[in-house]
């Protein structure tokens, strides 16, 4: 039965040593377990789905398990000794752990047979906690540390029945509260660490928040926060008794309900932050859910659920009081159970998901495991577990996508668990930079590949898969990240221009680079007599290219294309042009002049990698009959004179990224010679420059300031 106020008495001078002695007391010792029975010998380090009364130290009730596959089938009962008062625990290995008022304590196996029982000196009310050695502690007429097989390692009395459960905190250390009215802290040896006394009895459970502060209830009307060395931080002062256990928000924001009906939000610092009336006793203790919400149960047959600003949303009402504690899973679903002798499961709306009718009335709060069923027990002596017989699939495995032309192809492996049942399909979602996550297709139990051909745009694109079967959907596996792109359109105003036995053509990139850079660029030519082929690859930055050796006699057709990671992009326009004869003699009697002149270029060299834009560019030419000019261009469309012609020179402006610089040398008859060098402008990294002015104001202030010291110190000292 729960505590009522006033069942035990703390006045007499009897009472007060008993409660002094106990401070000091050394647990009473037990026998050493045998080799290999020690606390930790459960081999299993992963971490307890539900360790404590309310999950954790914030006592929040909230398990980090999507309970949403529970269909509430009773998956196995186990007959205890008597009435069940306390709420179960559950360690990493499944192992639940619960008290009876048959006095013993109860390990239950994962399928739900007993594994061992631990007689106390009286009826256990109080909840288990496990720490993180896997000592379970628990409270009856002492507080009891058990190991994980049963074996009594200590026990640390107290004068009366203690219903409070334990709380382990980020340390190892244990506190719990008393009739008596003294809150204990004891060390994982037993020994006393520290105390507190209120001035009433402490049936609630304390919650320790992330910088180890205490909070509980009393029936002296008070909610308590103790600092981690046990001193007092504040106390709040409620309408009546408070015997539910204070939940802890993320923000520090402490709930508790009191016996006068009233649920109280309390800032982290002690004043209120909203308070509502429910209007019937509050036994239960909060729990927080997704979303801010928080639910409660009350003596009026009802549970509430209040957003954070603590107006109710909605209430689920039942057949018999509320003192059941809720939990909530990671998906939102409440369970709790009433008078009436139903665990309820209530969706985040406030809807009945299902519910189990037991034998007698549950008051103990459903504990959460890691496979999403739920433990509880009832006072018709038998211990739960509601769970499901078949479940959704595990997610799709190893999802990969590629681009195959124009559709993204998905490839996935199945689920290592199909839940029991046949699988049925799989859903097919997409997710774009500009859209949410949307089911584009449903593919066939038999495969596992999709090719989305419905891809109209480039960019980022995500997908997942989930399996189905006939109890629900999975969760979503992984997810396959991809860019999509096309190819490029075409370059732009390609034009060729004619030169001696050449043509230089020169063009400019394609409007639309179809979402990936340009790689290159391809020339394809053809000559009046037929033979269209690819002559040239050239890097992504090449704007021009010189076609040498060819003859005056025919017209040649140039076309060119650009290529990224997604293929060609079609031909740009058609340049035509024929080269240039050789000229002949222009003095009758002589020969023609058909040697063509001599020319380098000095510097820069071909390949370099230059800083400036601004370059002089060098060189020397010559001629058997004299030079008459010699020309620059950069990218061979544009042509400017040099100064000099044996050994010349012009400054040219480049472009960021490659450049072609053409030198042409023209002697007296017309004859030409043309070469060429690339070199690469890449601008300098700018250095990190002073701002002068604020360095001399800076100075000058400095100055300024040292004067003013030393001025003040002559003063100080008598000087003018």
């Amino acid at each position: 039965m729960r505590p009522r106020k006033g069942c035990f008495g703390v006045a007499s001078v009897a009472a007060v040593m008993g409660l002094l002695a106990a401070c000091l007391a050394v647990p009473q010792q037990f026998p050493a377990p045998a080799a290999g029975a020690g606390p930790g010998d459960t081999g299993d380090d992963a971490p307890a789905p539900w360790p404590m009364f309310r999950a954790g130290q914030s006592r929040a009730g909230q398990s980090l398990s999507d309970t949403s596959d529970n269909r509430g089938d009773v998956l196995w009962k186990c007959m205890l000794g008597s009435i069940i008062y306390s709420s179960p625990a559950i360690g990493s290995d499944g192992t639940v752990f619960v008290g009876c008022s048959d006095h013993q304590v109860y390990a239950v196996r994962p399928g739900g047979t007993i594994a061992w029982t631990v007689m106390t000196g009286t009826d256990v009310m109080s909840s288990p906690a496990i720490g993180r050695d896997g000592t379970v502690y628990i409270g009856s007429d002492a507080l009891y540390a058990i190991s994980p097989r049963g074996r009594v390692l200590w026990s640390f009395p107290t004068e009366y029945p203690m219903s409070s459960s334990p709380a382990v905190g980020p340390d190892g250390r244990i506190y719990f509260g008393t009739m008596q009215g003294t809150l204990y802290c004891l060390e994982p040896n037993g020994r006393v660490a520290g105390w507190f006394n209120a001035s009433g009895q402490i049936p609630s459970s304390p919650a320790i928040d992330g910088e180890g502060n205490i909070f509980f209830g009393s029936y002296d009307r008070c909610i308590y926060s103790l600092a981690p060395d046990m001193s007092l931080r504040w106390s709040f002062r409620t309408g009546d008794d408070v015997g539910a256990t204070p939940a802890i928000g993320p923000d520090g924001t402490v709930y508790a309900g009191s016996r006068d009906g009233i649920l109280y939000a309390i800032h982290n610092g002690g004043s209120l932050k909203w308070s509502h009336n429910l209007r019937n006793p509050l036994f239960s203790s909060a729990a927080l859910g997704p979303g801010g919400m928080i639910y409660i149960g009350s003596f009026g047959k009802t549970l509430y659920a209040l957003n954070e600003s603590g107006v109710v949303k909605w209430d689920f009402p039942t057949d018999g009081w509320v003192d059941s504690s809720p939990s909530v899973g990671a998906d939102g679903t409440v369970f709790f159970g009433s008078g009436d002798g139903r665990l309820y499961a209530v969706r985040p709306n406030g809807s009945l998901a299902w519910s189990i009718q037991t034998g007698g009335s549950i008051i103990t709060s459903p504990a959460i495991s890691g496979n999403g069923s739920v433990v509880f027990g009832s006072w018709d002596r038998q211990l739960y577990c509601a769970g499901s017989f078949y479940s959704r699939p595990s997610p799709p495995q190893n999802l990969m996508a590629n681009v195959d032309e124009s559709n993204v192809v998905l490839r996935w492996d199945a689920p290592e668990d199909d839940g029991g049942r046949p699988l049925s399909g799989y859903r097919v979602w997409r997710c774009t930079q500009t859209s949410a996550s949307a089911q584009i297709a449903v593919v066939a139990a038999n495969s596992r590949t999709f090719a989305d051909s419905d891809v109209r745009s480039r960019g980022a694109y995500r997908y997942h898969v989930t399996a189905l079967n006939d109890i629900a959907e999975s969760l979503p596996g992984n997810e396959a990240n991809i860019t999509v792109c096309f190819r490029p359109s075409p370059p732009c105003h390609l034009r060729g221009t004619a030169a001696v036995g050449a043509i230089v053509l020169n063009w400019s990139s394609p409007e639309d680079d179809g979402g990936a850079p340009v790689l290159g660029y391809n020339i394809y030519c053809s000559e009046a007599k037929g033979s269209n082929c690819l002559i040239e690859i050239l890097g992504a930055g090449v704007r021009g290219y010189l076609h040498e050796g060819l003859s005056s006699l025919f017209q040649y057709s140039y076309e060119v294309t650009a290529f990224n990671k997604a293929g060609e992009s079609a031909r740009s326009n058609t340049a035509q042009a024929v080269p240039l004869a050789p000229p002949q003699a222009v003095e009758p009697g002589l020969l023609a002049d058909t040697q063509p002149p001599w020319i380098i270029i000095s510097e820069p060299l071909d390949g370099s990698v230059l800083h400036s834009a601004r370059i002089t560019v060098s060189g020397q030419a010559s001629d058997d009959r004299g030079l008459a000019l010699v020309e620059l261009s950069n990218g061979g469309s544009i042509w400017h004179a040099a100064s000099g012609t044996t050994g010349w020179k012009r400054t040219v402006t480049l472009s960021k990224g490659p450049n072609i610089i053409f030198a042409k040398a023209t002697d007296g008859q017309g004859n030409t010679a043309l070469v060429h060098v690339t070199v690469k402008y890449e601008p300098a990294k700018s250095a990190s420059t002073v701002n002068v002015p604020l360095a001399s104001a800076l100075l000058v202030l400095a100055a300024g300031l040292a004067y003013g010291i030393w001025a003040l110190r002559r003063s100080r000292q008598g000087g003018p």
